[in-house]
């Protein structure tokens, strides 16, 4: 579908999906009546081009008829092609401190609140990976 993106204007590293809807509000009448007249009009197509006695004026005949209807069905039916960005977004992951009274506390010799620190100065190179993949906040 990469030749239909750039037939259309559209850049298709950008615009990675696309999808085409019929503008008729039930697609399901539509289809089944074009089901039926579909046939019937390539009976007729054929048939009526029983007077032309060359064979190959019959088909060059019966082409023009079938790209004439054709046209007319991709009128009737107001083709529409949406091209789509596919974006991945990232999941986010919170880091709480808790900022109480209670880590005013000492344990050992220091507060636990140089512990959360030390902890999360040593563990700097964890969260600069995790950001790779996730939002960290």
């Amino acid at each position: 579908m990469n030749w239909l993106a750039k037939l259309s204007g559209v850049d298709p590293e950008v615009y990675s999906q696309w999808q085409l809807h019929w503008s008729p509000e039930d697609p399901v009448v539509i289809f089944t009546v074009l089901g039926v007249v579909v046939p019937l009009a390539l009976w007729f197509f054929w048939t009526s081009l029983n007077r032309v006695s060359s064979r190959p004026k019959k088909l060059l005949l019966f082409v023009f008829r079938l790209a004439a209807f054709m046209l007319l069905l991709l009128i009737l039916l107001r083709p529409e092609l949406e091209f789509r960005k596919d974006k991945t977004l990232k999941n986010s992951i919170a880091v709480l401190l808790d900022n109480s009274k209670s880590l005013s506390i000492k344990t050992d010799e220091s507060q636990r609140i140089d512990l959360v620190k030390n902890t999360l100065k040593s563990n700097a190179d964890y969260f600069e990976n995790l950001g790779k993949d996730f939002n960290v906040d």
